[in-house]
């Protein structure tokens, strides 16, 4: 796919610094970090979690809905790469606008439609929970 070019005209002074959680304090998932696990859906981590930080933006800090990511890993399908085998950021954005996705937030967390259904584990360190290991198969939609 071919994205859409748009023309911008650049601040002429940009701020020294940002920093979205002190632009947007009340929004609670702007300052979260999701643990993908034993699932290679950074694709599907990345667009989920800006749409949901779009949302409460977007709501004047308000809406605190989280995006499901095994939302959009489990059900996009090939349009989208191959489930915990990667997939395009690009692609994942076109799912959620034509097809919309459920809320779900992290592994076990009850109150939300779809939460992540792989548990957290130490990437590549030493920590509190058990190694990542190999890339588990996507669930399925």
């Amino acid at each position: 796919m071919k994205l859409q070019i748009k023309t911008i005209t650049p601040l002429k002074e940009l701020p020294e610094n940002f920093d979205s959680r002190q632009q947007w304090p009340n929004c609670e998932s702007i300052k979260e970090v999701r643990d993908q696990s034993t699932c290679g859906s950074c694709w599907a981590f990345g667009a989920v979690e800006a749409f949901s930080d779009r949302i409460c933006i977007a709501s004047g800090q308000k809406q605190q809905t989280r995006i499901s990511a095994e939302d959009l890993v489990s059900c996009c399908g090939i349009s989208c790469g191959m489930g915990c085998n990667g997939g395009w950021p690009h692609a994942a954005w076109t799912h959620i606008k034509n097809a919309g996705l459920s809320t779900g937030w992290l592994y076990n967390t009850s109150n939300w439609c779809k939460p992540y259904s792989f548990p957290p584990c130490d990437h590549h360190s030493t920590g509190r929970f058990e190694p990542c290991g190999a890339v588990k198969p996507t669930p399925k939609c």
